[in-house]
């Protein structure tokens, strides 16, 4: 998608009509592919407790589902109120979860496979190309060009979105960029729980190994990519940096010079920035309603006017009409007193003349 900016965020987000759709996808899936991926790890390394496991499962399924839902992301180290539409999903269809399947991994990845295809189908259907967008690590934003940096070139338009690359460009953000979750959140203009405070720490290192092994998978493919487009390795003025705890991450020189000086974490940092940025973000909201309540206060005096002077064209009107009605009243008037002259005349003859017989 091509992101588009917003004034009262001040930052880019997806165009209006396809935010709510792509963030649902987005963040769906990866709920499905975390609990897919903690679980398939967990059988492949505790091949007899996750056989043991499940058993006792699908055994509590039988009197009590709900149970055997929570016993499950329990063992996936999901914490208790997280990932609630997954789990509501599996309970809608329990019997087939827990009765037709003794081993759920088969219904978890024909449902991960569904929603990726779906995820899919929505990138090849929004336009002909795609676009491609370094992200600034400690604010979860995409990078772009802007009227201070006219020489920047992201994001880069890749114009054939059936190649390898994209593919395999869209495939590693797909399944294994769980970071991304932040910056899907971000450019819908949506809040969202990042993915690591989901998990107990023993799922958090699983997790933590799959991004770590998909990233060296995809290096290759990512450096070959911005070779090609990013010859001279402008990376859109991000740069690596190291905060207190050694966490290396992408941001802007400013960033840089800012945890060069201040030793402390990016995850301390990030949640005194969320605060800053709602607070910013609350004062342009705020900023944005005051426009709109003096542009319907005009409005409104607007038609005030517009109803005064209507009351007072009727005023004239009503005048006009009491004016024309007095001038004619007045002119009937002297017609129907000579009217009634002229018929006592006959009258008073007829009198006089009987006197005069008599």
């Amino acid at each position: 998608y091509k992101l588009q900016w917003d004034d009262v965020s001040c930052k880019l987000v997806l165009p209006p009509n396809d935010a709510t759709e792509y963030s649902k996808l987005t963040l769906e899936l990866q709920e499905w592919s975390v609990l897919h991926t903690i679980l398939t790890l967990l059988e492949k390394e505790e091949e007899s407790m996750f056989k043991e496991m499940i058993t006792c499962i699908n055994q509590t399924a039988v009197t009590d589902k709900v149970k055997a839902v929570k016993d499950l992301f329990d063992y996936a180290g999901i914490l208790e109120g997280s990932f609630l539409a997954v789990q509501q999903m599996i309970l809608q269809n329990a019997n087939i979860f827990f009765g037709e399947y003794d081993d759920p991994m088969k219904y978890l990845s024909e449902e991960l496979t569904k929603r990726k295809q779906k995820w899919i189908e929505m990138h090849n259907s929004s336009t002909d190309h795609g676009f491609f967008y370094l992200v600034d690590e400690a604010n979860r934003v995409p990078i772009a060009e802007n009227d201070n940096d006219a020489d920047c070139i992201y994001p880069i338009t890749i114009e054939n979105k059936n190649s390898e690359q994209y593919q395999t460009l869209l495939s590693y953000m797909e399944l294994s960029s769980f970071e991304m979750i932040g910056v899907v959140a971000s450019v819908s203009n949506n809040s969202s729980t990042e993915i690591f405070s989901c998990l107990n720490e023993k799922s958090q290192r699983i997790i933590l190994r799959v991004v770590v092994l998909a990233e060296t998978q995809m290096q290759q493919t990512l450096s070959d990519f911005l070779e090609e487009h990013d010859s001279h390795n402008t990376f859109a003025g991000l740069c690596c940096i190291s905060d207190q705890k050694r966490t290396s991450f992408w941001s802007t020189q400013t960033m840089k010079e800012y945890f060069d000086k201040d030793h402390r974490s990016l995850d301390l940092w990030r949640e005194t920035n969320v605060t800053k940025n709602e607070l910013v973000q609350t004062k342009n909201v705020l900023q944005n309603t005051h426009k709109e309540l003096e542009t319907t206060e005009r409005e409104l005096e607007n038609v005030k006017s517009r109803l005064n002077e209507e009351e007072n064209k009727n005023t004239e009107l009503q005048e006009k009409v009491q004016r024309l009605e007095s001038t004619i009243e007045k002119q009937t008037k002297p017609r129907n007193e000579g009217a009634a002259t002229t018929q006592a005349v006959p009258e008073a003859e007829s009198a006089g003349c009987g006197c005069f017989i008599m």
